[in-house]
């Protein structure tokens, strides 16, 4: 790390008057601190992991203040949220996610889909989804919700990789249309098999439940027609299978699933790796993954949807996108 670098860091730390709090943090003389920024004795080579360590430090206990009356839907909120956005490491990932953003409201303002044609007609109406959960995502981030966000966004890959497999396919909204003929069934059928469930509706209802199992069951003796569950992995094999590999299995972990991820996700820990106490507050582990993930997944979901409804200049602004992603994974 160069003095100049340490002086970044300071600044994005404690502000303009960083040299004396940054030395008390590290428990060293603030001289020894303005020898570093002088250039007149070597930076520490482990410096970076320490300036690290007490960047999270800060950001949980900002955190554990603001959720110590409301939890999360404490008015302070807001403090917390300028300390992730402001923050060195997290900065110029959100401010990529908010460029993208205006990116996508540019693309849906003034947009034409064409009612008549079912397959960019559901690829419009899934970019609308993918781009309301890349959204909610970063909502989700900037207040400490990490792994919430990671299970939103997750369904935003399901939704980028509809998007790819209608673009190469326009049968696949015949699966779209399957798999919710499925689910309805799957509920009239446990709505019906129980008494107990069953004597909470009329018998109009029970009717209607009876009339969707049996029309399901007609349609599945039609080989044409596809009734049953999307295997997302299959469908990414044939047209986006890094959207699966890279995206979709890295956000269904503690997020998604219920597993003991999810219990080492609410626990704090000390240097030493045993627990603590319990992380009710904001949790700054993994922000920048998690805001990375929105952006690469807005980025995938623009490409064909890009491809279904030319628009000048847009094409050029997602390959930008992804420039950017590069030079900041470096």
């Amino acid at each position: 790390m160069s003095p100049e670098e340490l002086a970044v860091r300071g600044r994005a730390l404690y502000g303009e008057r960083w040299q004396t709090p940054l030395a008390h943090d590290l428990g060293v003389v603030d001289r020894t601190v303005r020898r570093w920024r002088a250039g007149q004795t070597q930076i520490p080579g482990d410096l970076d992991g320490e300036l690290r360590k007490i960047l999270k430090s800060r950001w949980n206990t900002i955190g554990g203040m603001f959720c110590e009356g409301h939890g999360f839907l404490s008015s302070d909120v807001s403090v917390f949220k300028a300390v992730v956005r402001d923050n060195l490491l997290t900065k110029p990932w959100f401010e990529l996610a908010d460029s993208l953003n205006h990116l996508a409201l540019d693309i849906l303002n003034g947009h034409e889909t064409p009612l008549d044609d079912n397959q960019r007609l559901c690829i419009a109406a899934l970019f609308v989804r993918v781009h309301k959960a890349f959204q909610s995502g970063l909502i989700l981030a900037e207040r400490g919700l990490t792994t919430d966000a990671n299970a939103v966004l997750r369904s935003g890959v399901e939704g980028a990789i509809a998007i790819h497999a209608l673009a190469a396919d326009p049968t696949f909204v015949q699966k779209l249309i399957g798999a919710h003929q499925r689910n309805q069934q799957k509920l009239a059928r446990v709505a019906l098999d129980d008494p107990d469930y069953r004597s909470t509706y009329t018998a109009k209802q029970i009717k209607q439940m009876e009339a969707t199992i049996a029309e399901v069951d007609a349609a599945k003796k039609d080989p044409s027609k596809f009734i049953g569950e999307i295997r997302w992995e299959a469908e990414a094999q044939k047209c986006c299978p890094d959207l699966y590999k890279l995206l979709y299995r890295l956000l269904s972990t503690s997020g998604t699933h219920i597993n003991i991820d999810t219990v080492y996700a609410q626990l704090e820990t000390d240097s030493s790796g045993r627990i603590s106490a319990l992380k009710i507050g904001s949790d700054s582990d993994g922000l920048v993954e998690t805001v990375k993930s929105a952006c690469i997944i807005l980025l995938w979901a623009a490409d064909p949807f890009l491809r279904a409804f030319p628009k000048d200049g847009f094409e050029e602004q997602v390959k930008a996108g992804i420039a950017r992603i590069d030079a900041l994974l470096g």
